[in-house]
């Protein structure tokens, strides 16, 4: 499976954080262009599919990452739901990942045991390629999984094994890497 599939023939839909009515960031760093880095990671909430609902999925979201004391906003820049929409996060121009200063795409559900839904990888598929096309992401990023740096169990384990298999894809780790 390739990450940037040419024969997409849907339409990038991004809803801005005013659309899903984002609460406003405690803070904000500017992300430099192009990315080096693309970091893969899911969210701890069941999917959803409807449009409203994945509304409200993105906003409980950013509500438990804001109930963090170290939490500035949603901790990532795009998150891609089961309605096969891209929600801006934090957005082409703010850091997440202060470390690696890496794009951080987000599919909201777990995926341990199931993979993202194929309106949801179409999607992720859409969103590189318009970084690229717009120069936010450089095309020769580095695909890596969030916890291959952090430590964290992000993604699932069925959706981690599934990226490994992407174009861009890094089998590497936080000592393989300059820090930014």
């Amino acid at each position: 499976m390739k990450a940037v599939d040419a024969d997409i023939e849907t339409k990038l839909s991004i809803v801005s954080r005013g659309e899903w009515k984002a609460k406003e960031p405690r803070a904000k760093s500017r992300l430099p262009h192009p990315v080096e880095l693309v970091l893969v990671r899911d969210e701890f909430i069941a999917p959803c599919n409807a449009p409203d609902e994945c509304i409200q999925s993105v906003r409980k979201v950013q509500e438990a990452h804001l109930r963090n004391p170290y939490g500035l906003d949603i901790d990532a820049n795009f998150l891609i739901a089961g309605d096969g929409r891209v929600y801006e996060g934090r957005g082409w121009d703010v850091v997440v990942d202060e470390v690696h200063r890496g794009l951080v795409v987000s599919f909201v559900g777990r995926y341990d045991v199931i993979l993202p839904s194929q309106s949801q990888i179409d999607a992720f598929n859409l969103l590189i390629r318009e970084g690229i096309k717009r120069g936010e992401i450089s095309p020769y990023y580095k695909l890596l999984a969030f916890g291959q740096l952090h430590l964290k169990g992000y993604p699932g384990k069925r959706l981690f094994e599934f990226i490994k298999s992407w174009d861009h894809w890094a089998d590497e780790t936080t000592q393989q890497l300059p820090f930014k």
